[in-house]
């Protein structure tokens, strides 16, 4: 089925009470302590983590939308269950994180978050919602209704004269670290800006919103030969944006970021480009 502008407008509330409700479950485990486990299989430690608080955000998020996924036969793709390739079949999809920045949380710092996205066949993000337990902050976004903090219009501001590059903290011991700080400085330099700021302590759906919060701002994640982020980290923040700035976020080709590779749900291969500035992508391209 297609899906009416009234039908997008009940799926996002329902997104937004979902990662609501997500989140204060997570707040309310703030304060406790937590057993921590991990993953097989995956490459980085922020990426291994996993807590008893995921699975159980992820239980109330599906409790929410299950009656969205029988009545507009939806499709699921769920960071703690199997892919069941539903995505590849369906006309639109779930995609869920119910809590990304798993080790941010763990340490009790802020970059985690709730994101729910719905995505097309065709692999655009056409809903996006974000919660931000610690702060409270509830992003949301659909398809050419624009972009909302807190249900208020969000437009950007800059908040310094300097680049704030926001890293995966993955990237801390890259080998392309040093080499990459360096062009990362002479972008700073190339439009006039003080110098570099770096932001990298969060996961994946907060650094891109911290993309948007902290202009003049990049966020980028270089294309790799695994892993690399997956749909459910960058769908909800790719609608928010695009929203916002009217033009999606790009990969390493150049392209708005496709979100239903049938082959993987990992984005290694095409790597992500935020900027909370349009002259920039030209130079991050450009440059990286």
């Amino acid at each position: 089925m297609i899906l009416t502008p009234n039908h997008i407008t009940q799926l996002t509330n329902i997104a937004i009470e979902a990662a609501t409700a997500a989140g204060k479950l997570i707040a309310s485990y703030n304060a406790q302590d937590l057993e921590v486990n991990t993953k097989e299989g995956m490459e980085s430690l922020s990426s291994q983590v996993v807590t008893e608080v995921d699975l159980k955000a992820q239980a109330r998020i599906l409790e929410i939308l299950q009656p969205s996924i029988q009545q507009y036969d939806l499709g699921l793709l769920a960071e703690e269950s199997e892919d069941d390739h539903s995505r590849l079949v369906k006309d639109y999809f779930w995609a869920i994180d119910p809590l990304d920045g798993t080790l941010p949380f763990t340490k009790k710092q802020s970059g985690y978050a709730v994101s729910i996205a719905l995505i097309n066949k065709a692999g655009t993000a056409i809903i996006g919602v974000v919660y931000n337990p610690l702060s409270e902050t509830l992003y949301h976004a659909s398809a050419g209704n624009g972009a909302f903090r807190n249900h208020q219009p969000w437009t950007l501001q800059a908040t310094s004269n300097t680049l704030n590059w926001i890293m995966n903290r993955s990237f801390t011991t890259d080998p392309r670290l040093e080499s990459t700080r360096k062009k990362v400085e002479q972008l700073a330099k190339d439009h006039n800006l003080d110098g570099v700021d770096i932001i990298n302590h969060g996961g994946s759906v907060m650094n891109a919103l911290w993309c948007l919060e902290n202009a003049p701002a990049i966020y980028f994640a270089l294309p790799k030969k695994a892993g690399g982020g997956s749909i459910w980290d960058y769908a909800a923040t790719a609608c928010i944006y695009k929203e916002m700035k009217g033009c999606s976020p790009l990969n390493f080709q150049h392209s708005p970021i496709h979100f239903n590779d049938p082959e993987t749900f990992f984005m290694h291969n095409q790597g992500v480009i935020y900027v909370s500035e349009q002259e920039f992508t030209k130079s991050v391209l450009q440059v990286l």
